[in-house]
């Protein structure tokens, strides 16, 4: 387990991402083992703990969302709730660096 020691509120934006991978794999079939990550994902990262495999697959999965968001802000995130990714997803890839 690796400890995010991120703000509440940025933890929380990690948590919404993961919450929408995980409405994507839900509308596929044959991605349970995914919906399972995405949701566990959610969970934990707002208590401050993640597996390092999750924390691989997050941060992945956060970049390619920025970059599509970046395109598409405005149709995608009227309320800029994700317009700090830029400073979160880096954050992310120290600890994840950290863990080795």
């Amino acid at each position: 387990m690796v400890l995010i020691k991120l703000p509440y509120k940025e933890r929380k934006v990690v948590s919404e991402v993961s919450k929408i991978y995980c409405n994507i794999a839900s509308h596929n079939e044959g991605f349970e083992d995914r919906i399972r990550q995405f949701w566990r994902i959610s969970m934990y990262v707002k208590a401050g703990f993640l597996y390092k495999r999750d924390l691989e697959t997050i941060c992945t999965a956060m970049e390619a969302f920025n970059e599509k968001n970046k395109t598409r802000a405005a149709l995608r995130d009227p309320n800029g709730d994700f317009a700090n990714l830029d400073i979160i997803i880096p954050k992310m890839k120290a600890l994840l660096a950290a863990a080795g």
